[in-house]
């Protein structure tokens, strides 16, 4: 059977009505026990007008949280979730003697820290809570107003 060239959309919404939802509750019921939740399958959680996306991380319905520089981390990003800082952020970790807390978390683990891109050594950085302390200096050059600052991290909730 010959599939057509192309399939047009006739509203709104997206063409899988099992990869939108309006809640982090809802998706993560989804993913938990949805008879077509399948493990890798990308889910947008709209909350008021915020989109955040997840992947179903695993078979038990995990959900790992896929961040961009406007959205800041929340409790669920499940193993492995990656928040890159925006500028303002970057800024604010310098102001702040480097020291970035994760919002919305009560603990978070930081598997790995990348400053431009080059993983840091576990001992320039260590976390209290849900408060990460960084040091300025990463390696020989100190973190400066521009560099791009990307934590790799979990979340316990």
């Amino acid at each position: 059977m010959r599939l057509p060239d192309g399939i047009g959309r006739m509203n709104p919404r997206p063409l899988d009505a099992d990869s939108y939802f309006t809640s982090l509750a809802a998706a993560r019921q989804y993913a938990t026990t949805g008879k077509t939740s399948y493990v890798g399958q990308i889910l947008t959680v709209v909350e008021g007008d915020v989109a955040r996306q997840y992947k179903i991380a695993d078979t038990a319905g995990n959900l790992h949280a896929i961040y961009d520089e406007g959205n800041p981390p929340v409790a669920g990003g499940g193993a492995g979730s990656m928040v890159t800082l925006a500028a303002a952020q970057v800024d604010a970790l310098i102001a702040a003697n480097g020291s970035y807390t994760f919002t919305g978390v009560e603990h978070v683990t930081v598997l790995a820290l990348y400053v431009n891109g080059l993983m840091q050594d576990s001992s320039l950085f260590s976390v209290s809570g849900n408060r990460l302390s960084v040091s300025l200096t990463s390696g020989d050059e100190e973190i400066v107003s521009g560099d791009s600052v990307s934590i790799l991290y979990t979340v316990q909730e």
